[in-house]
């Protein structure tokens, strides 16, 4: 039975989660696409090279989404998501220092990574922190944060791109 502290605060909690899976899941990932044209230009990557950056973000969730859950389960999910935003914050600070395509791709893979460990203990917390009669909907409030923020980060990145100069500085301002 939930307590009424607990009661009181889960909505305040599900709108903490909701802006973590804004920003994070959301418009870091969806902020990069719209930058590719100008990374692809200054360090001479062609289409494929730029497909498999992208893709190397989704290959790192995929692999670690078990490992990230399996860890919050032993540590704890405050500290699991908490660690997953602090590295995810160093190496979007990286990605605009990257150099070639081996550099990027690494870091887009970490990132990844580190939203594998983040997504499961979003979902986790919900659910610690939720009745079954109001699961449904306080999930659904924390998935509209990713796409909401998705949509921020793809129509912000180009102006984001031409107001702070390059996709170094984007990287940079957004970690």
């Amino acid at each position: 039975m939930e307590t009424k502290s607990k009661q009181a605060y889960r909505w305040a909690m599900l709108t903490y989660l909701f802006l973590i899976n804004l920003i994070f899941n959301g418009a870091i990932f969806m902020v990069m696409p719209p930058l590719f044209p100008s990374i692809a230009a200054e360090l001479h990557f062609n289409y494929e090279q730029i497909g498999s950056l992208w893709g190397s973000n989704f290959l790192g969730m995929m692999f670690f989404t078990l490992i990230g859950g399996v860890a919050a389960d032993r540590m704890g999910v405050k500290k699991a998501i908490s660690i997953s935003i602090f590295l995810a914050s160093i190496i979007v600070g990286l990605i605009g220092l990257g150099s070639g395509y081996f550099t990027l791709w690494t870091l887009y893979f970490l990132l990844g990574s580190c939203a594998g460990f983040l997504v499961p203990n979003l979902f986790k917390v919900v659910t610690l922190w939720f009745g079954a009669s109001e699961l449904s909907r306080a999930n659904g409030i924390l998935m509209m944060g990713s796409s909401i923020g998705m949509s921020i980060g793809l129509v912000v990145g180009a102006p984001m791109n031409s107001v702070f100069g390059n996709w170094r500085n984007v990287m940079t301002v957004n970690c």
